[in-house]
């Protein structure tokens, strides 16, 4: 049986209709099944309720309706709010650090109490009074009952004072205060109380660390730190990307390079708008050296540099020199980076000589000094074979067997199988006015890269020698850097060499005339050396290749 059920009228307008025909009002209303929880509602046919049971909530003091999804929340907006819901904004914690002018974030937690479960959308405050804060929290749902609001705080107050948030929900409001600060800053930067590790070396690989402190964080990110040293640059000061601690802290800084001289390097460091500075100390690799000495060798005093000291049983007292001194002058622009008195001695092989160069590799000499030897290359040498066999000796022994490069010459019309060096001559043919170019990179060792401190020059250019030269005969193994182009006679026949019979330390010139000795005028080599580092590709390549042999010397970085 179905039908339409009319309480006061004969005419229902709908399965119940309850209301007085004519006038269409009644006074009594419609009582709902009453509860105190829609869970202990049953359906009398079995299973779960119908969708679109209603009943009255008494626990809640609401209406509440069953869905497909389940039952509802109260019908009624704000059930019981206006009698027992209430906002707390004077409780709940605050955190952050607020100052004028600084981007600022934190946190205030809203407290509510006797929630009936009612939907709230997203919440967005602006500050007043001190103007540039928002608060905001995503749109929910309050707990029913007691609960709580986390409100997130951000931006950049406009200045110092107090900033006002008034917070609305479910018909109730509430306002708490934010204490924004100066525009003087509570972060700090400390440099000097953080502890520093680390060897730090000249013209050494080195590597340490240094921790920077700080006071008064309030969780700002910052980016990639990279620091180069001033004063002794070479070192560089690193740390990742990271994010300052709320209140105080400490940011590891790896500190890496090649101190270019010793002394203090000095690093600044800026985050967060702060700015401190640190030291580090670079200790001298060569602190137990008075002085760099080259030797140059020959048979005359007029081979050498104009004033130089010759050796004699001393360092400087075997008489002085007189002859061309481009190469001097460009040694001496190589070596001043080096933080070094640099001395140029000349030596004419004698049986005294041999006692002065002997001090000299022992640091015995009278003056006390301790001289560093850093390079040697041998002029026109006429010598006895006795004399030069002595001198080539102490060289090897103290010099070439400690893995330093010797520059020999193999030019003169004398020249002979010396003990030690130049096995058979070298197969020496005299050539005149011979023609080639010297390829730095057949002389440096394997895995080096030559020089281009004085320019990307690493050859030496076509050289037209303006006198006798010799033609060589390479020993097995031998790194040719240099082959004669003219006279046709000669053509192809090495006179640049390096000797690997010496584990690649001795470098053979054919044409030491031209090359080394007599730089300018009828004995020298076209284009001439100028005696600086950048006037012409030959001397740019000369002084890149002294800059490779005096480092590899010392056993210091190329660059």
């Amino acid at each position: 049986m179905s039908a339409q059920v009319g309480m006061g009228t004969s005419k229902p307008r709908g399965a119940l209709d309850i209301n007085r025909e004519a006038t269409n009002t009644y006074d009594m209303g419609l009582v709902l099944p009453t509860n105190t929880t829609p869970n202990n509602l049953i359906n009398p046919q079995g299973g779960s309720v119908a969708p679109g049971t209603i009943m009255f909530d008494s626990t809640l003091n609401c209406v509440r309706v069953f869905k497909a999804s389940g039952w509802s929340d109260c019908l009624c907006d704000n059930c019981g709010a206006s009698s027992s819901f209430t906002l707390d904004c004077s409780n709940g914690a605050l955190t952050g650090n607020y100052s004028s002018g600084t981007l600022s974030s934190g946190s205030k937690v809203v407290n509510y109490v006797n929630a009936t479960g009612q939907a709230y959308g997203a919440i967005s405050i602006a500050s007043t009074g001190v103007t540039g804060l928002t608060a905001t929290a995503p749109a929910g749902t309050l707990v029913i009952g007691n609960g709580s609001i986390v409100l997130a705080i951000s931006g950049t107050p406009s200045s110092a004072g107090v900033a006002i948030f008034e917070v609305s929900i479910g018909g109730k409001t509430c306002t708490f205060a934010v204490q924004v600060s100066s525009t003087v800053p509570s972060f700090t930067l400390d440099c000097a109380t953080g502890a520093s590790i680390g060897t730090f070396t000249s013209f050494s690989q080195s590597s340490g660390s240094m921790i920077i402190n700080y006071t008064g964080g309030n969780g700002q990110t910052y980016g990639a730190i990279s620091v180069a040293s001033t004063g002794v640059t070479g070192l560089t000061a690193t740390a990742p990307a990271g994010t300052l601690a709320n209140g105080n802290g400490s940011i590891s800084l790896a500190i890496n390079g090649v101190p270019s001289t010793a002394g203090t390097a000095s690093f600044q460091i800026s985050i967060g708008g702060q700015t401190c500075s640190f030291t580090i100390n670079v200790a001298d690799k060569f602190a137990d050296i008075d002085q760099f000495t080259v030797i140059q060798i020959g048979s005359s005093t007029n081979y050498f540099a104009s004033g130089i000291p010759l050796i004699g049983t001393d360092a400087t007292n075997g008489g002085t020199g007189s002859g061309p001194s481009q190469v001097k002058t460009q040694l001496d622009a190589v070596l001043a980076s080096l933080g070094k008195p640099v001395e140029h001695l000349g030596l004419i092989p004698s049986s005294t000589s041999a006692q002065g160069l002997k001090k000299i590799f022992d640091k015995t000499n009278a003056d006390g000094k301790k001289r560093e030897v850093v390079f040697i290359y041998t002029l026109y040498n006429a010598s006895s074979v006795a004399n030069t066999t002595q001198i080539n000796t102490i060289i090897n022994t103290n010099y070439v067997s400690k893995g330093k490069i010797y520059f020999i010459s193999a030019d003169e019309n004398t020249f002979s199988s010396y003990a030690v060096f130049s096995a058979s001559n070298y197969g020496k043919v005299n050539s005149y006015q011979p023609k080639y170019t010297i390829d730095g990179n057949a002389l440096i060792d394997s895995g080096d890269t030559f020089p281009t401190v004085y320019g990307n020059v690493s050859s030496s250019g076509l050289l037209s020698s303006q006198y006798w030269g010799n033609s060589l005969v390479a020993p097995a193994g031998a790194s040719i850097a240099a082959t004669i182009t003219s006279p046709a006679a000669d053509s192809g026949k090495p006179i640049v060499f390096k000797d690997m019979t010496f584990n690649g330390k001795v470098w053979v010139f054919g044409d030491t005339d031209a090359y080394w000795q007599f730089d300018t005028g009828t004995l020298g080599a076209q284009p001439y050396l100028t005696g600086g580092c950048t006037g012409t590709n030959r001397d740019r390549f000369n002084c890149n290749l002294f800059h490779y042999v005096t480092r590899k010397n010392l056993g210091i970085p190329l660059n």
